[in-house]
C-alpha cells in the first residue's frame, strides 16, 4: 500500500513518464471482487498556464544555472521553474527519471538547511509546496503529506492550498482511510476557493463514501448525483460532454448502479432522484443498473430495472428503447415467450395513433416489426392448432393475429396485403363481420394492391355464403340485398373479371326464388351480356329470365328466352 502512495502522489505532483502513469491507470469496465477492490478513475492533475516565452530556451537556461550554482537557494528556485516549466507545458527538463530521482534527494538536504536558518528570499509556502514534491519524487510519501499538511496549516490563505488539501485527502483514499479522506475532500469543497479542483474534489468525495460501505451510501449517492448535476448540466451536455470528463461520467454511473444494485435495486434509485428535481439524464442511470444486472445474468432484476424507469417517468422519450431493452434482455436470457411478452408490451404501449406518432422513425419502425412478427407468430400457431383440431386455441390464436395484422395496416406501405392476411385470420377465427370489413378495405380503400380484385372477391363470397349454411350467425346474417349491394360494388371496381358471370346467374336465381323478378331479370341479364359467361351460365340466366317473363304474361318474350336456352344448353343436359 505504501508503493501505491508513492506512485500516486509521485505522478500527481510531478509528471512521470508514460509508462509510470499508465501503470497506475484504471481501466473502466474492470471490477474488482470486492468493493474493496474498486478504484476510481485516475484523475491527472492539470498544472498552470504555460510561460509567454519560449519554454525550450527557459529551461535550457535553468538547467544551467541549477549545475553551475552551490547556492541552495539559487539550486531550488532553478529546478522549482524548471518543473512549473514542464508542468505547463510538457517541455523535457534535461533531466532522464533517474537523474531527476538524484536531483531532488540532494536537494531535500537544501531545503531543510533553508528552513533551519529560518530565512527564504521566496515563498516559505512555495518552498514547503516543492518540499513535498521533492519527498514525493523520492518515495517518500508520509514527509511529503506531512509538508503539505504544514503549508495548509501555516498558511491557509495561500493560493496552493486547495492543491494540498487534495493531495493529503489523495493520501487518506490511497491508504485506505477513507472517512479521513471524505473529510479531507469536503474541507476543500466547503472552503470556498477549490477553483478547479472542485469538480474532481466533488467525485473523489463520493469515491471515499462509496468505500466505507453500506452504511455511507446514501450519502455517496448524493454526492455522485451532484457530481453528474456538475458534467451533465443540461440536455445539450448529454450529447457533447467534456472529453476530458468523459471517464469521470461513466465511473459516476458505474458506481451508482453498483450501490443500488446491491441495495435495494431501481427503489434506490428511485429514492435518491424524487428527494431533488428531476434529471435529464436519470434514463441512463436505470440503464447503467439494467445492464448490469444483465452482465450478472440476472435477467430478472434487469427487467424489473427497466420496468421501474418506465413507471417512475411514464411519459419520457427514452421509454420505447427501454420497453425494447426488455425484450432483448429475455433474448439474451433464451425466453422466447417472454421476449414476445415484452413485445406485445411494447406494441400495446405505443399503438394508440398519438403514442406511436410521437415515436421516432427507429421506434416507429420497431414497432412495426414486432407487430409483423408477433401477427405472423399467432397465425402460424392458429395453423398448427386448427390441423390438430383444437378449435378454441385455433380460433384465438387467429384473432389475436388479426388484430395485430389490423393495427398494422395503416402504418406500412403494403396496407392491402397486410388487410387480406387480417381477413384471413378473421375468418378462421370465425369473426365474418371482421372479416368482411378486413377483405373490403383491402379492396377498395388500398391503393396499389394488386391483389385488390381477391379481397374483393373473398368479401362477395363470404356474404353470399353468410346466406345460409355454417357462415351464417347471429351476428352474421346477411341479406339478398347485401350480397347484391356488394356485388354491384365489385362490378364497378372489376368489371371485367371473369368470376362475375357465376355470381350474378346465381343470384338471378336466389332473386326469382324469393319472388322479386325485377332483380332476378337484373342479374340474368348481366350474365348473359357477360362476354365472359359460359355456356352454362347462360343456360341458368335465360331460364330465369324466361320464368319471368311468362309468369308477367309477357309469351313472346318467354318464348324467346327458352328458345334461347335450348341454343345455349349443354348438349350432355
Amino acid at each position: 500500500m505504501k508503493g501505491f502512495v508513492c506512485a500516486l502522489m509521485s505522478s500527481i505532483l510531478m509528471p512521470l513518464p508514460a509508462a509510470a502513469q499508465e501503470s497506475f491507470r484504471i481501466e473502466l469496465g474492470r471490477d474488482g471482487e470486492t468493493i474493496a477492490d474498486m478504484r476510481p478513475v485516475f484523475l491527472k492533475f492539470e498544472s498552470r498556464p504555460m510561460p509567454d516565452i519560449s519554454p525550450a530556451e527557459v529551461a535550457r537556461r535553468y538547467q544551467q544555472l541549477f549545475q553551475s550554482s552551490d547556492e541552495p537557494a539559487v539550486r531550488i528556485d532553478a529546478l522549482n521553474r524548471l518543473t512549473n516549466i514542464r508542468d505547463r507545458t510538457g517541455q523535457d527538463m534535461g533531466f532522464s527519471p533517474e537523474e531527476e530521482e538524484r536531483v531532488y534527494g540532494e536537494l531535500l538536504s537544501s531545503y531543510e538547511a533553508i528552513l533551519g536558518k529560518g530565512s527564504f528570499g521566496g515563498r516559505l509556502d512555495e518552498l514547503l509546496y516543492q518540499m513535498a514534491k521533492a519527498h514525493a519524487f523520492t518515495g517518500q510519501a508520509e514527509q511529503s503529506i506531512d509538508r503539505l499538511k504544514q503549508l495548509v496549516g501555516l498558511y491557509p490563505q495561500s493560493p496552493l492550498v486547495p492543491e494540498a488539501r487534495f493531495r493529503i485527502a489523495e493520501s487518506d483514499f490511497s491508504a485506505g482511510q477513507f472517512a479521513e479522506a471524505e473529510s479531507g475532500y469536503r474541507a476543500l469543497i466547503n472552503s470556498g476557493n477549490a477553483g478547479a479542483l472542485k469538480a474532481k474534489a466533488q467525485y473523489m468525495l463520493g469515491w471515499s463514501q462509496f468505500k466505507q460501505g453500506a452504511p455511507a451510501w446514501a450519502r455517496a449517492g448524493r454526492t455522485f448525483l451532484s457530481v453528474l448535476d456538475e458534467f451533465l448540466p443540461d440536455a445539450q451536455s448529454l450529447q457533447n460532454p467534456q472529453t476530458s470528463a468523459v471517464d469521470t461520467i461513466d465511473d459516476t454511473f458505474r458506481a451508482l448502479a453498483l450501490m443500488a444494485a446491491r441495495n435495494e435495486g431501481p427503489d434506490t434509485l428511485v429514492a435518491w432522484l424524487e428527494a431533488d428535481t428531476p434529471r435529464h439524464w436519470a434514463y441512463l442511470l436505470f440503464d447503467r443498473l439494467a445492464d448490469l444486472y444483465a452482465v450478472k445474468g440476472d435477467y430478472e432484476a434487469s427487467v424489473s430495472a427497466n420496468q421501474r424507469f418506465v413507471r417512475y417517468h411514464p411519459d419520457h422519450p427514452k421509454n420505447p428503447a427501454f420497453m425494447a431493452q426488455i425484450a432483448a434482455v429475455w433474448e439474451q436470457a433464451g425466453k422466447p415467450d417472454k421476449v414476445r411478452a415484452a413485445k406485445a408490451d411494447y406494441v400495446a404501449m405505443f399503438g394508440a395513433p398519438p403514442s406511436y406518432q410521437a415515436l421516432s422513425e427507429p421506434d416507429q419502425a420497431r414497432w412495426r416489426s414486432f407487430s409483423r412478427r408477433l401477427a405472423d407468430f399467432h397465425y402460424t400457431q392458429g395453423t398448427l392448432a386448427l390441423a390438430q383440431n383444437d378449435e378454441a386455441v385455433g380460433q384465438g390464436a387467429f384473432s389475436a393475429a388479426a388484430t395485430y395484422y389490423e393495427s398494422l395496416a395503416s402504418r406500412t406501405e403494403s396496407a392491402g396485403q397486410i388487410l387480406r392476411l387480417a381477413g384471413d385470420a378473421r375468418l378462421q377465427a370465425g369473426e365474418y363481420l371482421g372479416a368482411l370489413s378486413d377483405y373490403q378495405e383491402a379492396a377498395y380503400q388500398s391503393d396499389n394492391y394488386p391483389e385488390a380484385v381477391d379481397a374483393g372477391w373473398a368479401a362477395l363470397v363470404l356474404l353470399r355464403d353468410g346466406l345460409e349454411g355454417d357462415r351464417r350467425t347471429a351476428e352474421f346474417r346477411p341479406d339478398l340485398a347485401t350480397v347484391s349491394a356488394e356485388l354491384d360494388r365489385f362490378t364497378r371496381s372489376f368489371p371485367d373479371d371473369s368470376r362475375l358471370p357465376g355470381l350474378t346467374a346465381d343470384l338471378a336465381s336466389r332473386w326469382f326464388a324469393s319472388g322479386n323478378p325485377e332483380s332476378a331479370l337484373n342479374y340474368a341479364g348481366q350474365t348473359v351480356t357477360n362476354s365472359k359467361a359460359s355456356a352454362l351460365e347462360r343456360y341458368a340466366a335465360w331460364l330465369v329470365i324466361a320464368k319471368v317473363r311468362q309468369s308477367q304474361g309477357e309469351y313472346a318474350l318467354a318464348e324467346r328466352a327458352w328458345t334461347q336456352s335450348l341454343q345455349v344448353m349443354p348438349e350432355k343436359d
